[in-house]
């Protein structure tokens, strides 16, 4: 994708944290029936291969599965937050006009060698592990087992398994850091006055803004000494990324055991953990 240095976003404990919020997929191939896509969500292995796995399960009818079986790559989209932007809410717009609007995104893109995966204790344990990735947090959370194991079985004989280790993967956040500091506040002001979806791109731009403003500091000893936060960011920190599989989470500052998730708060923990410093380009 069209990846200009100033949005780019390397970090894996960033890019698996949109992953694990954002789970549900585009999964494109290319072959002699052109262009495929499907919506299929994912779990993520980081711990596995160099760059992690991708697995997840389709429905035996899917005629993708045909191009999977092929090709010796495929491509996921990954789409997380994203907003509208009106030139409106930039100073520059009072001091020279010369503004347009854009749109605000992040998104992380994921390439493999597909492998289509007919095994029933491969697809029981993805069942499991995708299940638990979703009902851990609930009150009272469902498990494979609540279900008749005949009418599972039954069931699974209706998909396949999909397991596409990561040859590459590439992260784009576009949060406005090509504008200046007053427009980028403007931003943040504006997307927060939109109470019914700007909450969260509105952090992410203020996150940057407030990284750019402490780079120099950040020069001069660790992040958590250096970085002049807000009690708001701050309390980010204590948020995690939990991985489903093995429990594990990825902190601020590392890896720890959890015992207790923050699913909702995945992706803002992780972009928290490091304010990376971007060259502004006007």
């Amino acid at each position: 994708m069209y990846l200009p240095a100033h949005f780019r976003e390397d970090r894996p404990d960033v890019q698996h944290a949109l992953l694990r919020a954002h789970p549900l997929g585009t999964l494109v191939t290319a072959g002699p029936a052109g262009l495929l896509a499907n919506h299929v969500p994912f779990l993520l292995y980081a711990d596995e291969g160099p760059h992690g796995v991708l697995r997840a399960h389709m429905a035996r009818a899917n005629a993708q599965l045909e191009e999977l079986r092929r090709s010796h790559e495929c491509l996921v989209v990954f789409q997380g937050e994203e907003a509208y932007i009106t030139p409106s809410w930039y100073a520059t717009k009072q001091e020279t006009g010369k503004v347009v609007p854009t749109w605000n995104f992040v998104t992380v893109h994921v390439w493999g060698a597909p492998r289509v995966i007919d095994d029933a204790q491969w697809l029981r344990r993805q069942l499991d592990d995708v299940t638990a990735s979703q009902e851990s947090g609930r009150p009272r959370p469902w498990h494979v087992d609540d279900a008749p194991a005949d009418f599972i079985r039954a069931q699974m004989t209706a998909i396949v398994g999909l397991e596409l280790p990561i040859a590459r993967i590439e992260g784009k956040w576009k949060v406005s850091q090509n504008r200046s500091e007053a427009d980028r506040q403007g931003v943040v002001d504006g997307l927060r006055s939109d109470t019914t979806r700007g909450g969260a791109m509105a952090d992410l731009v203020a996150q940057k803004l407030d990284g750019q403003s402490g780079q120099a500091s950040r020069r001069s000893g660790p992040l958590a000494r250096s970085l002049h936060l807000s009690a708001r960011w701050r309390s980010l920190f204590q948020c995690t990324c939990t991985s489903m599989r093995r429990g594990w989470a990825c902190g601020a500052f590392g890896i720890r055991k959890v015992s207790t998730p923050c699913r909702n708060s995945a992706l803002m923990c992780a972009v928290s953990s490091s304010f990376e410093s971007v060259n502004t380009r006007r």
